[in-house]
């Protein structure tokens, strides 16, 4: 088995002076690919607010690790007995689970209503609660975005994470927005780098101008390789995150990732002073960004509506 990536973010037994007495917790996040700078940035400014500081009352335990390391990492994480879980994407919620199913657990994008961890978004009623981004909506909302540029008479495509959890609830919902509108998606899946090149190659081969780079942390990685390679094929991309754009994605279209890791601290601050997360409501972002990239539009000597123009929140040279 590979080497399982671990990374403690801090360890201390000790308080210091003006948290003497002040009960110690752990926190641990488990994601497909380094949160180091989503902890920085987001997580653990947000659990300092909430009255948890590194190296005085809180402990974090950051990992990672590829979908057939995720069930070790996951069992490890448990054993330590974490307070919270932050488990980002639909495979680090199965993981975390499985290990055990009643460490509680925020999910970071990943619908548990969904994927069968929890029984509504009102009453999630189980281990499991969750900032959704509904990643399988909004890929839908995405190809729908791709037909405003190229019309519904040519196939476009998508290209899916090899095994990944979400991909049944991703294809469902692109299948019923094709099929509302009366067009063809051509499904390609890929596990990482290796398989990107062979992947857009049969993407281009299928005759399809658009892509839609589904939903998950390792796309979001690798955003600037598969990008690079679907534009040198003439393919457009839309992606997630109104980021992407800026890593060389033509279109970037989703919440903003601050916004996400925000708002799943705020919850799993919520289960650290007490609550359970079975009566935590699930939650969803309220804003989305479309961003476009200038540049690969230019590469790909395409030329946008002038109305899909006017609606991006940004337009990045």
């Amino acid at each position: 088995m590979p080497r399982l990536t671990t990374m403690l973010a801090a360890l201390s037994l000790a308080a210091l002076p003006d948290a003497a007495g002040a009960q110690q917790v752990r926190v641990a996040l488990l994601s497909l690919t380094p949160l180091d700078a989503a902890f920085r940035s987001w997580v653990g400014p947000e659990l300092e607010k909430g009255g948890f500081v590194a190296g005085r009352n809180l402990v974090v335990d950051l990992r990672h690790g590829s979908q057939q390391d995720l069930p070790a990492i996951a069992r490890d994480i448990v054993n330590n007995r974490p307070d919270v879980v932050i488990a980002v994407s639909s495979a680090s919620l199965a993981a975390v689970h499985a290990a055990s199913p009643s460490v509680p657990i925020v999910t970071a994008g990943a619908d548990p209503v969904g994927l069968g961890f929890a029984q509504s978004f009102a009453r999630p009623g189980g281990s499991a609660t969750g900032f959704v981004v509904s990643g399988a909506e909004l890929d839908a909302k995405r190809l729908e975005l791709l037909t405003q540029i190229f019309g519904t008479g040519q196939p476009l495509a998508a290209l899916l994470l090899s095994g990944f959890p979400a991909n049944v609830l991703v294809e469902k919902a692109m299948q019923d927005a094709a099929s509302r509108i009366g067009m063809t998606v051509k499904y390609q899946a890929a596990a990482g780098p290796a398989d990107y090149e062979d992947a857009i190659k049969a993407v281009q081969a299928s005759g399809a101008r658009g892509m839609v780079v589904t939903t998950n942390p390792v796309f979001f990685r690798d955003m600037p390789q598969i990008s690079e390679l679907a534009t040198s094929a003439a393919v457009a991309t839309i992606c997630e995150w109104p980021e992407a754009a800026e890593r060389g994605c033509l279109i970037g279209y989703g919440p903003s990732r601050a916004d996400l890791y925000v708002g799943v601290t705020q919850l799993a601050l919520r289960i650290l002073k007490g609550s359970r997360p079975g009566e935590i409501p699930i939650e969803r972002p309220s804003r989305f960004e479309l961003a476009i990239n200038a540049a690969v539009t230019r590469r790909l000597r395409l030329e946008l509506p002038p109305d899909f123009i006017a609606r991006a929140d940004r337009l990045i040279e």
